[in-house]
């Protein structure tokens, strides 16, 4: 019996790993989560019918205007996913604080575009009507209110970070 299990053992460690060993030399067609995409896909196309429906008779003329719209946003998002693809994953582990603090902060205060393209008030409309009215106090408190935000972000996510990884706490390397 021990001869056999010494026969296994020494067959086991002879044995070569298979072509793709590791995640990071399976092609990358092979590493995306379809399903996830096709779920993506899904929410984008239900949106655009939606927003067809909702929106045809608002714009006399252009019954597509907003569709037209949402769908070049869509375009530059899967645009920028193509290209956050092709990042190596262990950059985005490496800063992964920094870019959890950056989102959630910008969730806050970068909201400009969302506000002048849906006539929604906020911060980023505030600040720019601000600008253009030249109220260099309206402004700077603007931006101090944006910095608060981005910090208290930043904040937010190092300590969710803390709490979901043991081993910020302790400070072992990972």
């Amino acid at each position: 019996m021990a001869e056999y299990v010494d026969t296994v053992q020494a067959t086991r460690r002879r044995r070569r790993p298979g072509p793709f060993a590791r995640s990071e030399d399976r092609p990358l067609i092979a590493r995306l989560d379809w399903v996830l995409l096709a779920a993506a896909g899904g929410l984008v196309a239900f949106g655009l019918w939606a927003i067809s429906g909702i929106t045809r008779h608002d714009v006399p003329g252009d019954p597509d205007y907003y569709v037209t719209r949402q769908l070049v946003f869509a375009v530059v998002g899967i645009v920028l996913m193509v290209g956050a693809i092709f990042v190596d994953p262990q950059w985005y582990r490496r800063w992964k604080p920094a870019l959890y603090g950056v989102m959630i902060g910008s969730l806050f205060s970068g909201s400009f575009v969302v506000e002048v393209v849906t006539s929604w008030p906020g911060l980023g409309r505030l600040m720019y009507e601000a600008l253009r009215a030249r109220d260099l106090y309206l402004v700077a408190g603007c931006a101090a209110s944006g910095a608060f935000f981005l910090a208290a972000g930043t904040w937010i996510a190092d300590i969710l970070l803390a709490i979901a990884d043991p081993r910020v706490r302790t400070g072992e390397p990972s």
